[in-house]
């Protein structure tokens, strides 16, 4: 506890109380340590739970992350066809057997998927159709 304390006391807070600049801050903190902590309790979990449905050993579990899935134009157009349907999954055709096969599959989808009917746009009002999220999940990630 002196260790807080001390801190506080070089910052100008002589009573060892926090300051309404500081309160938000510890609070903010404190928060994303809880949240970080959840998903890592929680994925954690996943994890163990669907190594062991597989018969893998719960000593080790593999991870893949994937980040940014960022539709500019050019991809969205290379996705298209000529009915202008979308079809995303030749993006992961050559990664879709090391997705699948970790234990947990993670990917950040950086921009909106509102569909056709929000106006499928890229830079700088980003919209994806619906059919990337089909290609992520069957690319085999676990987590969007």
């Amino acid at each position: 506890m002196k260790g807080w304390k001390s801190r506080l006391e070089k910052r100008g807070s002589s009573s060892g109380k926090l300051s309404r600049m500081q309160r938000p801050k510890l609070a903010l903190g404190l928060a994303l340590t809880l949240v970080i902590g959840v998903v890592t309790s929680s994925t954690s979990s996943f994890a163990a739970s669907k190594a062991a449905a597989s018969g893998a050993s719960q000593d080790s579990v593999s991870i893949v992350m994937v980040g940014d899935v960022l539709l500019h134009t050019p991809v969205e157009d290379a996705a298209r066809d000529e009915a202008g349907n979308y079809n995303f999954d030749a993006i992961f055709s050559k990664t879709k057997n090391s997705i699948s096969k970790a234990d947990l599959a993670l990917v950040n989808q950086e921009v909106i998927i509102g569909g056709q009917e929000l106006g499928v746009s890229g830079y700088p009002a980003f919209n994806a159709p619906y059919e990337i999220g089909d290609a992520l999940a069957k690319a085999g990630f676990d987590e969007v």
